[in-house]
């Protein structure tokens, strides 16, 4: 009797370490997932400066432009760094092969040296239709824009129109240089034949 009432502790005590364990990597996984999103769509610093309807152009060594950036408001801080109002950044660059993309979202911000771009909140991007290429709509809640690489990413859900298709997920990888836009995982793709 004694033998049958140490088996079931023993049991129960298994039971419990499968169920901390279980516990532990799930918080594990959630503290994974938050850091790789971004932390905060408001730069630390000060405001140093304030203007209003700004139009920005970035150029390459060059001197050629590459992309150019509208918003009604854009907050500069003493880092460096820059909140955009409602931006509208456009890709300018002649000498790529691709159409050109253009991005829309409710904020942004510029990092210290201009090279990211991160968009929020109803973020879209877009491609108009040209030729036999048609148009391409890519949504998501963020995305982070790497210009020098001339990339954009995100791991929050996208939704990605292109034509009549459209293929929805987790996370997003576009390469300009390339033309390739991969949907990172939970893919699900409706095809409809174009026109």
């Amino acid at each position: 009797m004694r033998l049958a009432v140490l088996e079931r502790l023993g049991s129960l005590l298994s039971i419990g370490m499968v169920g901390l364990l279980s516990l532990a990597a799930w918080l594990l996984s959630e503290l994974v997932s938050q850091s790789a999103s971004p932390a905060s769509s408001r730069p630390a610093g000060s405001v140093s400066t304030v203007i209003t309807r700004a139009e920005i152009l970035q150029t390459n060594a060059q001197g050629q432009a590459q992309y150019q950036v509208r918003a009604p408001r854009v907050d500069l801080f003493n880092d460096g760094q820059a909140l955009l109002d409602q931006p509208e950044l456009v890709s300018l660059a002649p000498s790529q092969a691709g159409l050109a993309m253009s991005a829309r979202a409710d904020s942004a911000v510029i990092s210290g040296n201009q090279q990211d771009i991160e968009i929020r909140g109803n973020a879209r991007m877009t491609r108009p239709a040209q030729g036999k290429e048609p148009a391409l709509e890519v949504t998501s809640p963020w995305i982070r824009f790497d210009l020098k690489a001339q990339t954009a990413q995100t791991t929050a859900p996208v939704r990605v129109v292109r034509g009549a298709s459209v293929l929805t997920g987790d996370g997003l990888l576009l390469d300009q240089r390339s033309e390739t836009l991969r949907v990172l995982s939970n893919t699900k793709m409706i095809l409809k034949p174009e026109s």
